[in-house]
C-alpha cells in the first residue's frame, strides 16, 4: 500500500506528536506483490501561509453623504383623544378586514378541495364564518352546489363595506383638502 511522502509536518505547519507508548508503533502493513510496479505518489503539498508583507489594492474614496439641512419631522400627537380614537379603530377595521378576507377565502379554497366535511379545521372555520355568511346563502338561495358562490359575494361585498367605512372615518382624522 502506498503512503503519501510527507514535507515534515502537518497542514498547519505544526510537528507530528512522537509516538510514546510500545503498544502504538506501526505493525508490518501486508504489502501485496504488484505494489513495487507502481510509481511513487507525489509529496503531499504543504499549507502554505500568505505572506505578512500583502497589500490591499487601493479603494476609490467612499461618496460622502448628502447632508440636509432640515431634520425629520417628528411624528404629530394627535390633537385630541377623539381623532386618535378614530384612527386607532381605522386601524383594526383594516386588521379586522385582512382576518375575515382571509378566512373567507381559505373557507372557499378548502371546501372547494375538500370533499368530507369531518376535518377539524375545516369544521372549526365553518362554525366561525357560518354567522358572516348566513345572509349571502339566503340571497342566493344555494343548494348544495360544488361552488361555494356566496362565500366570493360576501368576500367582496365585506371588503367594500370596511373599506368604504375606513375612508368615511379618514375624514375625521385628516386635515381638509382645499
Amino acid at each position: 500500500m502506498q503512503r503519501y511522502q510527507s514535507n515534515g509536518g502537518t497542514p498547519f505547519g505544526e510537528e507530528p506528536p512522537a509516538q510514546e507508548a510500545a503498544g502504538t508503533d506501526q505493525t508490518e502493513a501486508f504489502d501485496p506483490p504488484y505494489e513495487n510496479d507502481l510509481p511513487p505518489l507525489p509529496p503531499r503539498p504543504g499549507y502554505h501561509r500568505p505572506s505578512a508583507s500583502y497589500e490591499r489594492p487601493e479603494l476609490p474614496p467612499l461618496p460622502v453623504p448628502e447632508v440636509y439641512e432640515d431634520e425629520a419631522e417628528a411624528p404629530r400627537p394627535p390633537r385630541n383623544p377623539i381623532t386618535f380614537s378614530i384612527a386607532k379603530f381605522n386601524q383594526f377595521l383594516k386588521w379586522l378586514l385582512w382576518v375575515i378576507e382571509v378566512m373567507f377565502a381559505l373557507r372557499f379554497f378548502l371546501s372547494l378541495l375538500s370533499t368530507r366535511n369531518d376535518n377539524p379545521f375545516i369544521s372549526l372555520l365553518t362554525s366561525i364564518t357560518d354567522p358572516l355568511l348566513t345572509p349571502f346563502k339566503t340571497a342566493l338561495d344555494v343548494h348544495n352546489t360544488g361552488l361555494q358562490w356566496y362565500t366570493l359575494l360576501a368576500m367582496l361585498v365585506y371588503f367594500l363595506v370596511i373599506v368604504a367605512l375606513i375612508r368615511f372615518l379618514r375624514l375625521f382624522v385628516t386635515e381638509p383638502e382645499l
